[in-house]
Formats: structure tokens, C-alpha cells, sequence
């Protein structure tokens, strides 16, 4: 009686007369070792001419934990609050039949401990506690009825609160995101909105907006299932910030041999950008295996040439890129004689777009089959082109600098090629984008990718500007390289996942 008085006091909500509540919600607590018959919480009328109503309902219900006893929400008609009494009456006062010693309702009342007004902080069911302080996206889940998102509406518009255009629907729930202040909501449950449950906005366009642990346990699903190339097999070598070859899904395919450095060690990646381009080597988007569960059989292996300085280390000599890339190349064949594509991610603004410079020519060199060296000018030819010993080198077009602008297309025009990839021998790779898809985030409501599906990406420099017609027209193929979000009103966001 006490639990329902309480929640009779709090259903009092000043402006909010319209959407008090038909009922109350209670919250059942559990004897520890005891379950609790959380299949009798739940009970329709027995109408025959007209539709059943719910008596209680069993809103959600959360397992026994070290730290917390069992609980039930329950919410209980003010049409049959009396009916609802009469459960725990009838326990204390008659017997389940008559000659028994055992009370009536005693599976049902038996192992309850306690019964008392529930509030909104009952109804939370993400970890930790609820953040309390500035406003948050709060997903809001409910027992589906006709009017159930209609009454959670009137709710916030009565409170002047933001609700997501999205909503998502299924079998015995609705869910609708509202931004507020967490002391916004606390009147919420003593409303008619049908609420079950609080909790907070996993926004997942892709896997790494899962939780960690999530992530975790798929990486050690995904590494069972994948079976690595053997070591004669062709290798992509990065000529990057390293690779940490400890990570479990490169590790079976960067063997401790193929890890080089062209700088004083240490040799792992402590900038992480040589990793993750190892990761997209190997495997390509990894959501597709991750979440497959399908074994995942590699033909191909990674080799790795510590390219670019940490940050604690001094920089390169501009003048020396060629001859550092000439030894990051001879360091991985030197140690294995199988066949190799060079990955070069390392680019420079170039000094004359589009125009030969001592790195590009020694990279058109290399790729041709002709070592290179040191001389007083900079570069050494050591012999004629061998087609035995092309190499096939792909390198980075070069990233767009911001700021971002609505007419990407021009903005990518003025910005030419990095050196060295105007070289005419290397596989020159700008960046297109498929990737239009605008978060699930209702905070992006509004906003739209800045490049069409199939369009140059906005972070794809371009050789349009880049040395006239005398020079190869530059890059030479296109691959993903993401788009950029806007909201048509002169804000970008160049990060996000998805």
C-alpha cells in the first residue's frame, strides 16, 4: 500500500495533467536464491464482449547480480489496483486449497522482498550509472499501443525537448530517442507514456561503434576463423610508420623477419597509421568478416619497412626521400625472394607539382628495375632497367587539406598530387567514395554526404593543375577513400565511422 501511495504522490506532475498516468509502475525486488514467478506479473481481463485490457504488466525484468537482488518493473491498472492487493491479502490470510498448509499465491508472493515506487532510475539498464549532468540522447523504450510514441511526443513537447525523427519497432517494444537533461525525465514514469525502459544510445553504423568488449570478443572469433597465407606466398609491403605485429589478426601473416626499419629502433608502429593500413591490406572493410562467421582463407602475406620517423625522432631530409625509399626497398628482398607490391603512403607537398623530382625519379627508377644510389646530386642510377626486376609500387595521391568545401570537385582540382606520386612508373591511387550512408546518429539529422555515390572522394588531391600537358595524367585508378559529412550550412565532419 505504501509503494502505491508514493506513486500516486509523484503522478502529480504541474502542465503534465493530460498524460497522468492510467496506472503505476512498481519495482519488485527478489529474495536472493529465490526466483521470482515473473510469468504471474503479467495479466490480462478476462473480457468476452469487449477487448481484453491489461491488469499488471511485466515490464522488464533484470537478473540476480552480486551487487543487486532480482527485480521486476511492473506496472499495475488503477481499474485493477484492488484485484492486484488482494494477491498479497490472500497469501497472508487463506490457504492455496482447503485442509493445505501453504498459503494461496505463495510461488508468486513467497519470494518477494520488497515492493516499492518505482522511479526512473529503476528503469535504467545500461551500465554504470546514468549520466546526470547537461543534456544527452536517451534511447526511450515502450510497450507498444496505438498511441504509445503519440503520448511520448506530447511528453517532450510539453517539456520543449528534441525527439529523433527515427524510430525503430518490433515485437513487444518501440524505441524513440529524446535529448534532454536527465532531470527532465523523472516525471516520465509517473505519465501515461508506457515506458519499460532507459537507456543509453548505441549508435552502430559500423563495428567499431560497438563497445570495446563487443569488439573484442569478435577480433578473437575472427582470428580462429582466418587461416594465413604461407610464407612463400606473395607479401603487400608498407612502406609506412611500421606495423605492430603483435596484433592477434596480423601477426600469423607479418612473420618477425619480414618487420624492417630504415631508421634506428625501435621497429613497431607507435604512430598506429602503418597498422591500420596492415589491417586494410590484409583484409580489406573488416565488418563483412567480423560478422560473418565464415572462415577466411588468405592468399597474400605483409611485409613491413619502418618508412617515416616517430615523432621524437628527427625528420627526413627532403632530399634524401629517394634514396630512403630505394633502401626500404632492398631491405624486404634482401631477406625473402618471394613477389612483393609496394604500398607507399608517404607523400610531401611537391615543390613544382606534376614535375620530376630526385624521389619520383627514383621511384620510376625502382619500379623499372634500376637500383639506385647515392651521388653528389642527390640520386645514382647502378645500371640499365631490368623488366626482371620491375616492381609494381602503388602510392598515395595525397590527402585534401582543410577546410572542406560544398563544391568538392573544385576544391580537389586546385590541390595537385603530393610528390612523389607524379612519378610515371608508379601506380598512382587517388580516392572515390561509395560510402553515402548518413549516421544513425539523430544528432547528423539533416545533415548528407558532400560526394555522390561513385564521385571523386573530397579528400582525393587530383593532377588536374599538375604540370600542363607534358606530364602523365594523374592518379591512375581511384580506390575507397571516404566521403565527408555536411549539414548544407558551411559545417563539415570528416571523421565519423561510418
Amino acid at each position: 500500500m505504501a509503494a502505491l501511495a508514493a506513486q500516486d504522490q509523484l503522478r502529480q506532475t504541474p502542465g503534465l495533467v493530460e498524460l497522468q498516468s492510467l496506472g503505476v509502475v512498481l519495482t519488485v525486488e527478489g529474495t536472493r536464491g529465490f526466483p521470482l514467478k515473473v510469468e504471474s506479473l503479467e495479466q490480462m481481463s478476462g473480457h468476452r464482449v469487449t477487448a481484453k485490457r491489461p491488469k499488471w504488466l511485466l515490464l522488464s525484468a533484470s537478473a540476480e547480480t552480486e551487487e543487486t537482488p532480482e527485480r521486476a518493473l511492473v506496472w499495475v491498472s488503477d481499474e485493477y489496483r484492488a484485484e492486484f492487493l488482494r494477491l498479497f491479502e490472500d497469501y497472508l490470510t487463506k490457504p492455496a486449497r482447503e485442509g493445505s498448509d501453504k498459503p494461496k499465491n505463495r510461488a508468486l508472493v513467497a519470494n518477494m522482498s520488497r515492493i516499492q515506487a518505482a522511479v526512473l532510475r529503476d528503469l535504467w539498464q545500461s551500465d554504470g550509472e546514468p549520466p546526470v549532468s547537461g543534456q544527452q540522447w536517451w534511447e526511450i523504450w515502450l510497450a507498444p499501443s496505438d498511441d504509445a510514441e503519440g503520448l511520448l511526443q506530447a511528453f517532450a513537447d510539453a517539456l520543449q525537448l528534441q525527439v529523433a525523427a527515427r524510430r525503430l519497432r518490433f515485437d513487444g517494444r518501440h524505441v524513440m530517442w529524446v535529448r534532454a537533461r536527465w532531470s527532465d525525465l523523472q516525471t516520465l514514469p509517473h505519465t501515461a507514456v508506457p515506458l519499460t525502459e532507459i537507456r543509453r544510445p548505441q549508435f552502430v553504423d559500423t563495428v567499431d561503434a560497438l563497445d570495446l568488449t563487443e569488439q573484442i570478443e569478435l577480433v578473437d572469433d575472427l582470428q580462429l576463423r582466418v587461416a594465413a597465407a604461407g610464407h612463400t606466398a606473395p607479401a603487400v609491403c608498407l612502406l609506412d610508420t611500421g606495423v605492430r605485429r603483435t596484433h592477434v589478426l596480423l601477426r600469423d601473416s607479418l612473420a618477425e623477419i619480414d618487420v624492417h626499419t630504415v631508421l634506428p629502433p625501435p621497429v613497431g608502429d607507435i604512430h598506429g597509421h602503418g597498422t591500420l593500413m596492415a589491417g586494410l591490406a590484409l583484409f580489406g572493410p573488416l565488418d563483412d568478416p567480423l560478422l560473418s562467421g565464415a572462415k577466411v582463407q588468405l592468399r597474400h602475406r605483409l611485409e613491413s619497412v619502418k618508412y617515416l620517423p616517430d615523432s621524437t625522432m628527427p625528420p627526413h631530409d627532403p632530399e634524401s626521400y629517394g634514396v630512403i625509399t630505394a633502401q626500404a626497398v632492398a631491405l624486404p628482398e634482401s631477406a625473402s625472394a618471394r613477389r612483393r607490391v609496394y604500398c607507399l603512403t608517404v607523400t610531401k607537398v611537391a615543390d613544382r607539382p606534376g614535375e620530376p623530382s630526385l624521389w619520383s625519379a627514383a621511384l620510376d627508377a625502382l619500379a623499372a628495375g634500376t637500383d639506385v644510389g647515392i651521388s653528389s646530386s642527390g640520386i645514382a642510377l647502378l645500371g640499365p632497367p631490368d623488366p626482371a626486376a620491375s616492381r609494381l609500387i602503388l602510392v598515395a595521391a595525397g590527402n585534401v587539406d582543410p577546410p572542406y568545401e560544398t563544391d568538392h570537385l573544385a576544391k580537389s582540382g586546385l590541390e595537385p598530387i603530393e610528390d612523389p606520386a607524379q612519378a610515371w612508373n608508379a601506380l598512382t591511387v587517388g580516392a572515390s567514395t561509395m560510402l553515402t550512408d548518413v549516421p544513425i546518429d539523430p544528432t547528423y539529422e539533416g545533415w548528407s554526404a558532400l560526394a555522390a555515390s561513385g564521385d571523386l572522394s573530397p579528400h582525393s588531391r587530383t593532377g588536374v593543375i599538375a604540370g600542363g600537358q607534358q606530364w602523365p595524367i594523374k592518379p591512375d585508378i581511384c580506390m575507397e577513400g571516404g566521403n565527408v559529412l555536411t549539414d548544407s550550412a558551411g559545417d563539415f565532419h570528416d571523421r565519423h565511422r561510418s
